[in-house]
């Protein structure tokens, strides 16, 4: 369980987001010489998997920019082949972006990060009955 966690509201491609950090994620970005860009992904392949993902290194996707040295982005991809034997650790086969019609109805509305063992953990969440409300509004 993450305690004492702190808010941060924007809006990422026309949808807003709130981004929770822990405590232990906000003491590690204080201490980063680079921005942490944060992608949530959608990943098909023979499963549908949700990942977090992190990297100093600035994406080629649109990223929002939550805090000084926090961007978050969002995309869905697709493995070009499936190999059940593939999904293990780094053996993650090559991807393409997954086209999709309702993009802004799949996009997460609430991230949270946090930073245990000198690692960066992450996970996201999706409230569809809220989007739907507002598509239709």
């Amino acid at each position: 369980m993450i305690l004492n966690l702190d808010f941060i509201e924007g809006e990422m491609q026309g949808k807003s987001i709130k981004v929770e950090l822990s405590k232990r994620a906000e003491k590690a970005l204080t201490k980063l010489d680079k921005t942490l860009f944060v992608t949530m992904e959608v990943y098909f392949s023979c499963f549908v998997v949700k990942k977090v993902q992190f990297s100093t290194q600035k994406p080629e996707w649109e990223t929002l920019e939550a805090t000084k040295n926090l961007n978050i982005g969002f995309r869905v991809i697709q493995s070009a082949s499936c190999n059940i034997h593939d999904l293990k650790g780094d053996n993650t086969p090559t991807y393409i972006e997954f086209p999709i019609k309702k993009r802004k109805a799949i996009l997460p509305h609430h991230l949270v990060v946090d930073f245990r063992g000198n690692e960066w953990e992450g996970t996201y969440f999706w409230n569809f009955r809220s989007a739907k409300v507002k598509d239709v509004a």
